[in-house]
């Protein structure tokens, strides 16, 4: 792929590359059977989401980043990538059902929301608060999967409606506090 990349693009192409990598042997050791390793800093999540962004951006609906702080981590980075891949796909889905709908992705001192239109609100609410049964469109797996993925961050995941948007909203517990951007 690299090969016929525009030259300017190489460096940005080697960098996701090896991230994927990464996030490949992370997931073949789990696999394995072999522990998450726990890094004893507290990470910045900046660079995921950002990689995160622009990988999904390019999807079905447009994806806006705005960056005015950071969330910071005590995990693997695979744990971010599920949870990111969960709020980005479902809401760059949901984004597109709607004429001219697009992601709003907020990163904020201590949190990260996410944030897209939606056709019919009480559908939304709906299913989040349904026992998800796991059935075509249920939010029950992925949504336990990226609670699941929070949790191991030192996050908390949870959802809002207001009007006909939905906004899924990331935090740090306390223990892990924020550093601003500067």
């Amino acid at each position: 792929m690299a090969r016929s990349a525009d030259p300017r693009d190489v460096p940005d192409l080697m960098e996701e590359a090896e991230v994927a990598v990464a996030i490949l042997e992370r997931l073949a050791d789990a696999l394995r059977g072999r522990p998450q390793s726990e890094n004893a800093e507290h990470r910045s999540a900046e660079r995921l989401v950002r990689r995160a962004v622009d990988l999904f951006g390019r999807g079905a609906a447009p994806i806006r980043l705005r960056v005015v702080g950071d969330i910071r981590y005590r995990g693997d980075d695979l744990d971010v990538t599920r949870l990111l891949l969960n709020l980005l796909v479902n809401a760059a889905r949901e984004a597109a059902r709607v004429p001219g709908g697009r992601v709003e992705v907020e990163l904020g001192p201590g949190s990260l929301r996410v944030t897209n239109p939606v056709l019919d609100p009480f559908a939304v609410e709906e299913r989040m608060t349904s026992a998800a049964g796991g059935g075509r469109g249920s939010p029950g797996l992925g949504l336990g999967i990226a609670r699941g993925a929070a949790n191991r961050l030192g996050w908390t995941l949870r959802h809002e409606l207001s009007g006909d948007r939905v906004a899924f909203l990331v935090e740090a517990k306390p223990a892990l506090g924020a550093r601003t951007a500067n």
